[in-house]
């Protein structure tokens, strides 16, 4: 194997540092008396027969930010690994696929291939024709085990890219995969839904966003989902989504989210759960119904003055609660249909005993973990009746309050800045008639 070498200027303030295999060059600047002249660091690469790379290496310093230091090396030639053309292996039917250029209905795209983000769409193999490399000294390499794949650009299209680590192309959003007129791979991931939904079924996967109102309909987004309209009479559907939620009104509703849910004005007789938080704007309310999250809960006004029943609950996985109990649904109607084949029946079954054990996980990691750092926070009026539960720690609020913080400290509940009614419950009355004693941990 040969070793490092390396060399210095008469005076000793600049140090070039060449790697083993002669395809890079580090320089170090010491820490002069004197000025250094870029003449020093010139006659210093002559004289050790550099002579190609110093262009590549300073692009490759501006593209990456990298300043040149007192006492730090930095790159000042580098060389060329063999680059090699590569063929594509789908890892989808490109003849099932959505195409652009034909107008579908967002309610037919269930029909089409989709993915998951970060998903493998294709592999990328290497050729066996090869471009040789070169080092900096301007000798040719020939291709050895490492090989930089030469056309990975013509395969890159929207919403995707490529793994070096794996010589994959993945899908950065959830989408449908298509090949445009270019062959490369994109992934259609954003919609826009202008009209109103009532009445209906949509199964989507992607960024969506709806202007108009959702009404008694279903509706099941594989990614982030924003309703910038009303939702009403949808809580015996609901609203499912795997990503984000952002609403504006909801009122009868559930609206279910494995991410973050962030409501800009009302919400009344809901059900609400998200595993990564809850969010109320400035100026908006919750107003009766059951708001659940696997993580902090950050509200602005909770309750109304008319007494209206409000629960506020963390606890644990409430996305994945929501996803067993809809799959139990499934499978039971699907046993008690003759139409259904045993085949179905199978499968739902694995994946309910999946999703079960999943949930038996998180439970005894839950279990198992300090929570306090977890808090619901009202940062203006709480009305009576409102109950706040965190995990197996309850609080009934009987007397109006409000700017607040729960939380568990020493394994008790605790308020923060304004002292609550000494009413304190070890159980409260539950919207939820399926809250059950798993629900409470």
């Amino acid at each position: 194997m040969k070793e490092k070498k390396a060399y210095t200027n008469n005076d000793k303030t600049v140090l070039l540092e060449i790697s083993e295999d002669n395809c890079s060059a580090y320089l170090t600047i010491k820490d002069p008396k004197y000025f250094v002249d870029e003449k020093d660091i010139s006659e210093l690469l002559m004289s050790t027969g550099i002579k190609y790379g110093i262009e590549k290496a300073t692009e490759y310093n501006v593209k990456n930010e990298i300043k040149k230091e007192v006492n730090k090396p930095f790159l000042i030639a580098m060389g060329i690994k063999s680059k090699a053309q590569s063929r594509i292996s789908y890892l989808f039917e490109p003849k099932k696929c959505f195409n652009p250029d034909e107008p579908v209905d967002v309610f037919e795209m269930e029909k089409f291939i989709s993915i998951h983000e970060d998903e493998p769409l294709a592999n990328l193999l290497v050729g066996s024709e090869r471009l040789p490399g070169m080092d900096i000294f301007g000798n040719e390499i020939a291709g050895g085990e490492e090989v930089i794949i030469n056309n990975i650009d013509e395969f890159i299209g929207e919403n995707v890219y490529y793994s070096e680590k794996d010589s994959q192309i993945l899908a950065s959003k959830p989408g449908y995969p298509y090949i445009d007129t270019s062959d490369k791979i994109n992934v259609k991931s954003d919609f826009v839904i202008n009209n109103d939904i009532k009445g209906k079924n949509l199964n989507l996967t992607g960024n969506v966003v709806v202007e108009g109102v959702i009404n008694n309909s279903k509706i099941e987004i594989n990614g982030n989902l924003t309703a910038k309209s009303n939702i009403s009479e949808c809580m015996n559907s609901g609203i499912y989504a795997t990503g984000d939620v952002e609403i504006e009104f909801a009122e009868d509703a559930k609206i279910v989210s494995s991410g973050t849910l962030r409501f800009n004005k009302s919400v009344r007789s809901c059900i609400i759960r998200a595993d990564n938080g809850i969010i109320g704007k400035d100026n908006s309310s919750i107003t009766g119904g059951l708001i659940q999250s696997g993580t902090d809960i950050d509200l602005y006004s909770v309750g109304s003055p008319f007494a209206t029943l409000t629960e506020i609950d963390i606890t644990t996985s409430p996305y994945l609660k929501e996803q067993i109990k809809l799959l139990q649904n499934e499978l039971l109607y699907a046993r008690n249909n003759s139409k259904e084949n045993e085949e179905k029946i199978h499968q739902l079954s694995i994946t309910l005993t999946e999703l079960e054990s999943r949930y038996e996980n998180e439970l005894d990691e839950c279990l198992n973990r300090k929570i306090e750092d977890i808090s619901i926070t009202v940062r203006d009026k709480i009305f009576p009746v409102t109950s706040f539960r965190i995990f197996k720690f309850s609080r009934k609020i009987s007397e109006e309050t409000g700017r607040v913080t729960f939380s568990i400290k020493n394994d008790t509940f605790e308020t923060n800045k304004i002292k609550l009614s000494a009413e304190v419950t070890d159980e409260v009355e539950t919207y939820d008639d399926e809250l059950n004693e798993v629900d409470k941990i």
